[in-house]
């Protein structure tokens, strides 16, 4: 037998006997571990495996699975927020570098405000990066993005990046109109650096000018520059209105978008 393809084939053997995937395609790998795991979302490692967050009910949590399936960050994962926090996983999106952004909505502040329907209970938003050895790269407590706002609720999330270097985190809030008016909304975004800095205003840039309660229906895709566009619905909620907001969080087109 040609020396070369045995040196192939022991490679080959090698790297799958030392793989943790299952070779029946109905068992799975699971991140078992005590208690109730909810919310799962993952992005790419950049390397054939995933980053998996999840929250549970004393905070969020992440894994490194690797290509082969092995668990990189322990059999548990790594806690993403401190202890005692009351956290929702709703984001997560790749550093470029083996790591991951992970962006949460936090309770640990709220209130609920009101007793007819609709109630709200009062959120913020709060952002952290892991790197690649499951090490906390940003402040222990987190990057507050949003914070608390007397009778706002805040909804919505998304987390994009042109580069890896700069992460853009956006959401709709009725912090103009607040309960019990609880609307009309508008988006809001901030920009965070590779070193856990906000870049815009605190508690975010308004990015609507003129707010609607149909602006929940959207959608944002990073422009490859810095900013980002926005699609969202048209105050008769029939009209589709595309936005342009350059990367200093201003608005590009005529108020209103085009």
């Amino acid at each position: 037998m040609d020396k070369k393809f045995i040196f192939l084939f022991l490679c080959i053997f090698a790297g799958t006997a030392q793989a943790q995937w299952s070779n029946d395609p109905a068992v799975n790998t699971v991140l078992d571990k005590p208690g109730d795991q909810r919310a799962p979302l993952l992005t790419t490692d950049g390397n054939g495996g995933a980053i998996v967050a999840w929250d549970e009910d004393d905070g969020v949590f992440a894994n490194w699975v690797d290509k082969l399936g092995f668990r990189r960050w322990g059999n548990d994962g790594v806690r993403i927020t401190p202890v005692g926090r009351i956290a929702h996983l709703t984001n997560v999106t790749s550093d470029g570098q083996g790591g991951a952004v992970i962006v949460w909505s936090d309770f640990t502040n709220a209130r609920e405000v009101g007793f007819e329907v609709p109630r709200i209970i009062e959120n913020e938003i709060f952002a952290q990066r892991v790197d690649s050895q499951g090490q906390l790269v940003w402040d222990a407590g987190g990057i507050g993005v949003r914070t608390k706002i007397d009778s706002t609720i805040i909804a919505g999330f998304n987390l994009i990046t042109s580069d890896n270097n700069e992460f853009i985190v956006f959401w709709f809030e009725d912090r103009k109109h607040p309960y019990p008016q609880t609307g009309p909304w508008d988006f809001y975004a901030q920009k965070i650096d590779s070193d856990g800095h906000l870049q815009w205003d605190p508690d975010g840039n308004l990015i609507t000018i003129e707010g609607s309660l149909f602006n929940i229906l959207h959608r944002i895709v990073a422009d490859g520059t810095g900013g980002f566009f926005l699609a969202r619905n048209g105050n008769d909620n029939q009209d589709p209105i595309v936005e342009r907001i350059s990367a200093d969080g201003e608005l590009l087109w005529p108020p209103g978008g085009v």
